[in-house]
């Protein structure tokens, strides 16, 4: 009996320790964990689409974007071991020809994690144009973002970020350097796993290291200007066997279909 009580208390105390543990950090790709690649996006009643290619490690490599099967935009990432270091930006439109239009380049910390964002503009010397800076919670979580503007030394506009279950629930945007709060936004999920994180295209950005796909979302207005097609949108998706969304349909009337590569 003794025993028993023990392994009860025991187990009774892994469940209460669980409770105050932060959950860990994103590990995207999530591509290679489940071994499900995402091939392509098909948006509905668009002239466009987008294709993803992988390199030899089973990272996104490249997206090319089409217009009625025409490649005409692509995104080539380059990485240094399992860190994406930038991603090019070349365009081959009818009236231009083939050139890089922008350079993102990703700066980590000792930890790891990116903080800061460079946007590069190759027409200009490959000046920096802006920066995108990020701060992060103990449990390495994106908190905070900023967008930066050198050329006259100011934010153009912060956000704060709220998570819960590996997803953001809640978001703040402010005017400039978190001077004035313009929007609040809501956010609940479903079950369906997060393409924009297996793909791994955008490590950066805290919107896409959301868990799930987003299923509700609503905003509170501050400024008196912000003109939704929908408040509260809600979205429906159709899922595979490996929760991988195969349909999204926004709220907005927008939808989109992917094509995944499971093995």
């Amino acid at each position: 009996m003794k025993r028993k009580l023990s392994l009860l208390a025991f187990f009774l105390c892994c469940i209460c320790a669980c409770k105050h543990e932060p959950e860990p950090a994103p590990t995207p790709p999530q591509s290679l964990l489940l071994n499900c690649k995402l091939l392509k996006i098909i948006p509905v009643n668009d002239s466009k689409s987008y294709t993803y290619e992988y390199n030899s490690s089973g990272r996104l490599s490249k997206r090319i974007e089409l217009w009625n099967g025409v490649p005409r935009v692509w995104y080539v990432l380059l990485y240094s071991g399992n860190k994406m270091t930038s991603r090019e930006t070349w365009t081959d439109y009818p009236s231009s020809p083939l050139k890089m239009t922008r350079l993102d380049t990703l700066i980590y910390n000792n930890e790891g994690r990116i903080i800061e964002r460079q946007v590069l503009e190759p027409e200009d010397n490959f000046s920096v144009h802006l920066i995108y800076k990020y701060a992060y919670d103990d449990a390495g979580f994106p908190v905070t973002s900023q967008t930066y503007y050198p050329a006259t030394n100011e934010y153009w506009s912060s956000y704060k970020y709220l998570w819960e279950n590996g997803n953001i629930v809640k978001k703040e945007d402010y005017e400039g350097d978190f001077e004035y709060l313009e929007h609040e936004w809501f956010y609940e999920y479903g079950p369906g796993l997060n393409h924009e994180k297996i793909a791994a295209m955008f490590p950066e950005y805290p919107e896409y290291q959301n868990n799930n796909v987003v299923k509700f979302m609503s905003a509170k207005d501050y400024t008196g200007l912000l003109d939704l097609l929908c408040n509260p949108c809600v979205h429906q998706y159709d899922l595979n066997d490996y929760n991988l969304p195969t349909r999204i349909h926004y709220g907005w009337d927008n939808e989109i279909e992917l094509i995944w590569d499971c093995q």
